[in-house]
């Protein structure tokens, strides 16, 4: 399954070792990258962690744009959202990527093609895994 994780790039402290953390455990079973809407210490140390990681260029609605084109090319089958401006992010892309069914409750989480029971037992397990912690 791939999956995209969209952060605006500037979280520092608790909330990007967390993120840091899940990622790099996820990828180790799953297609992950994450998208970051700024440049800095955030997406260079997630990448020196051997996560995929990408930054937008210019502003919020280009980063739109180019995250709604990896969605297409690409081929990302679940979004999720870290934080106010991801989230705003992934509600916008949702309206205008397909119809997806909406999960999660803090974060934007969805999925872009319809029911599979592969995608739940992953949903499942990515959610389990967040709430660990490991």
């Amino acid at each position: 399954m791939k999956v995209i994780h969209l952060i605006s790039g500037g979280d520092t402290g608790g909330a990007k070792t967390h993120v840091h953390s899940l990622l790099q455990n996820l990828s180790r079973g799953m297609d992950i990258t994450l998208v970051c809407f700024r440049d800095g210490p955030f997406a260079r140390e997630a990448a020196e962690l051997g996560i995929e990681t990408r930054v937008c260029s210019g502003g919020f609605f280009s980063a739109l744009r180019e995250v709604r084109r990896m969605i297409a090319e690409e081929g990302f089958e679940l979004v999720h959202t870290h934080g106010s401006r991801a989230n705003l992010a992934g509600a916008i892309l949702r309206s205008t990527c397909g119809r997806g069914r909406r999960r999660g409750s803090s974060s934007c989480v969805w999925m872009r093609r319809g029911r599979s029971t592969g995608r739940k037992a992953c949903y499942s397990s990515l959610r389990q895994t967040s709430w660990r912690g490991s």
